[in-house]
């Protein structure tokens, strides 16, 4: 059970740092998506706290859900059981890539609607486009992240079948 409290927590840890580096970045392009498109919960509009509370409130509960899911995908049933320390590396992998994929979608939105932008005489131009590129990109993360712990569940139990028959994780590429 300690195991269990163990990946659930290091979850959680990673979540938050994800959603604060996250935030950090889409609160300085557009503050307004939290300061005004969310519910008020700190009496400040800076950068940085909301980053820091956006990123914690955002993320947590999320590290809870995965990592209950990927303690059962690590654990659960008759194969043998996924070290923690494998499932740790797969966890931070996993969000290394949503992060940079994430910035990646940022910076293109950006400049994408910049490019649908030129030439037309379109009010608060670039007011719309940090909003546009910071909402495409927070819809990207959520949308993606849920799909990454399905990844990671899955790649978990790669690993376990792989080492029931014997074979351990040399065989084939390890993305994991």
């Amino acid at each position: 059970m300690a195991a269990a409290a163990r990946v659930i927590l290091e979850a959680i840890l990673l979540s938050v740092v994800y959603g604060i580096a996250h935030d950090m970045v889409t609160a300085h392009v557009w503050v307004e998506y939290f300061t005004v498109h969310h519910a008020r919960v700190v009496a400040s509009t800076d950068p940085v706290v909301m980053a820091l509370v956006w990123g914690v409130l955002a993320t947590w509960w999320v590290g809870v859900f995965a990592g209950i899911l990927l303690w059962a995908f690590a654990v659960a049933g008759s194969l043998p059981s996924l070290p923690i320390e494998r499932l740790r590396q797969i966890m931070l992998r996993g969000l290394s890539g949503l992060y940079i994929s994430a910035m990646l979608v940022l910076g293109l939105s950006y400049i994408g609607l910049g490019w649908i932008g030129q030439g037309h005489d379109i009010p608060d131009l670039e007011v719309r486009r940090r909003a546009l590129a910071v909402g495409i990109t927070h819809m990207y993360s959520y949308s993606a992240g849920a799909l990454l712990i399905l990844a990671m569940g899955v790649r978990a139990l790669q690993l376990r079948i792989q080492a029931a028959k014997g074979s351990g994780a040399s065989q084939g590429p390890d993305f994991g």
